[in-house]
């Protein structure tokens, strides 16, 4: 979970259809399988090793597929502090936070998770978001 008012991006996005919203989520989460390739090992995961590093826009992606995956999906989150997560790729996670300098970047995301979720279905939407955050944030994730 993020501290602050980071919950509070979940509550003031406006959700609306928005073809081009869809195909942008759409978009990111296929770049972020094909620069991963599958693996195939006894578990069949989707996922190979995480990547090193990513970029801003990337980061602000999955922070805010975070956020929603909290607020819309029931994502159950560990005691791990997000910024030592986000650290890890060398960012700073107050950078992200409202009134940081990727917060715009952060709420477009959000909106953008949100409107995949109403175009692809409740169950459809949430099972891609959380699979997004237990790719790159798996120390985040409570199994």
């Amino acid at each position: 979970m993020i501290p602050g008012k980071a919950k509070q991006w979940g509550r003031t996005c406006l959700v609306t259809r928005s073809t081009a919203g869809l195909v942008s989520v759409l978009a990111i989460l296929c770049l972020t399988v094909m620069r991963a390739p599958a693996e195939t090992t006894r578990d069949q995961k989707l996922f190979s090793a995480q990547a090193s590093s990513i970029s801003a826009d990337e980061m602000a992606m999955l922070l805010a597929t975070l956020i929603i995956a909290e607020s819309s999906c029931g994502l159950e989150t560990t005691d791990v502090p997000l910024n030592v997560a986000v650290r890890r790729y060398g960012f700073n996670v107050v950078d992200f936070l409202p009134d940081g300098r990727y917060a715009p970047v952060v709420e477009l995301k959000a909106r953008k998770a949100r409107e995949f979720i109403q175009g692809t279905g409740r169950q459809f939407g949430c099972q891609g978001l959380i699979e997004t955050v237990q790719r790159f944030l798996p120390e985040i994730v409570r199994k």
